[in-house]
């Protein structure tokens, strides 16, 4: 079973964390775009889109990242995805879904803005686009903050660590990357502040970001 992956791909991030989190065993296949692996023809048999993720299973393959997470969900059960209990299912799905349409561009847009951008392609920060993108991502994890982790839960559905944790927690990693000009501090989204606190610590937290913190390390060291 191969992950096709990059680290900058929060959409490849949340399915490899997934995986790291569910303690699924695949093989992870670094995509390097510069050299243009993704628009291999090998590649492109796999996922057509040339895009990542994608999976690969034997003769099974998919790409998009929620089609991989429930592929591997009903290969590999997990509380983390109860693809098989639809009472449990049905919260995790909605957040998790919910926080990808909403939060998925607007961090990818602020890590863009202060870091990528900025740091690797030399494009000056737009404060303009930044402060409304500022804006758009503060309601955004307002909402988060006041209408998931119900009756003080440690988690954003339920009461154990689902894929809506791992979703969340993709978008705040990005945010966080962000920093000075974002935070997510407890004055403005407390729960999600102290939630964050915690899942940073976690082993599979750690385990899955190690490959984005050397990948940037390398990236700043090539500029």
């Amino acid at each position: 079973m191969t992950l096709y992956y990059n680290p900058l791909s929060h959409n490849a991030r949340v399915v490899h964390w997934f995986t790291t989190a569910a303690e699924i065993p695949v093989k992870i296949e670094v995509v390097n775009f510069a050299s243009g692996d993704h628009k291999k023809p090998e590649f492109l048999k796999i996922n057509p889109v040339g895009q990542v993720p994608a999976y690969k299973d034997g003769d099974v393959s998919a790409y998009e990242s929620s089609a991989i997470i429930r592929y591997l969900a009903a290969r590999n059960p997990t509380p983390l995805y109860p693809i098989d209990n639809y009472v449990k299912l049905g919260p995790i799905d909605s957040a998790y879904e919910h926080i990808r349409q909403k939060l998925w561009d607007t961090t990818s847009s602020l890590f863009y803005q202060t870091v990528l951008g900025p740091q690797f392609f030399n494009t000056p920060v737009d404060q303009t686009k930044l402060k409304s993108i500022v804006e758009k991502a503060d309601a955004q994890f307002k909402f988060v903050n006041d209408n998931y982790f119900k009756d003080n839960s440690s988690y954003v559905v339920g009461e154990q660590l689902s894929i809506a944790d791992i979703a969340l927690g993709t978008v705040c990693f990005h945010a966080s990357l962000a920093q000075p000009q974002y935070n997510i501090t407890s004055d403005k989204f407390p729960k999600i502040a102290k939630w964050w606190e915690g899942l940073k610590e976690t082993q599979h937290f750690k385990e899955a970001h190690k490959p984005v913190f050397e990948f940037l390390e390398q990236m700043q060291k090539g500029k």
